[in-house]
């Protein structure tokens, strides 16, 4: 992709870095809220019991 090898160390850095930082400003997923989100604008519709994420 970038032909050059002396990036992919600095991006395999910037991606952990990123994803500690996304995961302690909040730990649960965009996707997993939009999901809530979704099921809590139909009527009728229960959202299942949030699951303990194992730390």
């Amino acid at each position: 992709m970038t032909d050059r090898h002396s990036v992919i160390f600095q991006l395999m850095y910037a991606s952990m870095i990123a994803s500690v930082v996304a995961h302690a400003v909040d730990s649960r997923s965009f996707y997993d809220r939009m999901k809530n989100r979704l099921i809590d604008s139909v009527p009728g519709l229960r959202r299942p019991p949030v699951e303990e994420v194992m730390e």
